[in-house]
């Protein structure tokens, strides 16, 4: 499975999780207008936070995201569904 098929999976999953549960979506507005500092971002579980952190951007809410890597670049290159992620340069 490639990166973007990765990421395509996760936000259909994350789509199920908030037909299941509806508030989910409200309780996540506490985000709104904060600063988040991942650590681990490029690993497995750091990405699959990434993912969650963009399908909840992509729903409206908005919040700046500082995701540790030790190479950025390469990251994006293996990873091109984060590009679109609103972050900190």
């Amino acid at each position: 499975m490639t990166a973007p098929d990765i990421a395509r999976f996760l936000a259909e999953d994350f789509e199920r999780l908030l037909t299941a549960e509806p508030a989910l979506l409200a309780r996540c507005r506490a985000l709104d207008g904060r600063r988040l500092y991942l650590s681990g971002a490029t690993g497995f579980f750091g990405k699959s936070l990434l993912a969650l952190l963009g399908w909840l951007q992509g729903r409206g809410l908005r919040f700046e995201v500082s995701a540790l890597s030790r190479d950025p670049q390469a990251f994006l290159a293996r990873e091109p569904w984060a590009q679109n992620l609103d972050r900190k340069s």
